[in-house]
């Protein structure tokens, strides 16, 4: 819309109009950017895809039932931090940190999964999933329960690796 608005502002002689769509286009932006509106969108897409339910998984004793058909936990990158001076646990997003320590906990309660880190080479030249890895040990995982994937760029490559 701003970027219409901002093309008949430069090229045509309808000003008006391309002012309207620009002032039009930004107050959208600037509503859409407040937590409550896109909280709300956001929830609404996150509601369709209820998370894991552990009481399916796990028998009564704390013993996985379906064990063997849980094999795999896959961890998506959110980005890192491009400085290396800082300690591993900071380089690694907010989010990258949420998503790994739920991934470690679901990996702690299902014996004999392993944990799949995916992410490609950052800012910095380094790879995410390298990163995500390094912090994943330093929180008692194991290399040989990770496996990772370090080709992909964005959400859209990460199944295609």
């Amino acid at each position: 819309m701003i970027a219409c608005g901002l093309l008949l502002l430069c090229f045509s002689r309808k000003q008006y109009v391309g002012k309207v769509l620009v002032a039009l286009g930004f107050i959208l932006l600037v509503i859409s950017s407040y937590e409550g509106i896109s909280g709300r969108i956001l929830r609404s897409l996150e509601s369709q895809y209820s998370p894991i339910n552990l009481s399916q998984v796990m028998a009564p004793g704390g013993s996985a039932t379906i064990q063997d058909s849980v094999k795999w936990i896959v961890v998506l990158t959110s980005g890192i931090a491009g400085d290396a001076t800082l300690p591993y646990q900071l380089q690694v997003s907010h989010h990258s940190r949420v998503r790994l320590i739920e991934g470690i906990r679901l990996h702690r309660m299902l014996p004999g999964s392993k944990i799949i880190l995916t992410g490609g080479t950052g800012f910095d030249g380094s790879p995410e999933a390298t990163t995500m890895s390094r912090v994943a040990e330093e929180l008692g995982v194991s290399r040989a329960d990770m496996v990772l994937e370090v080709e992909s760029r964005d959400t859209k490559d990460h199944p295609l690796y």
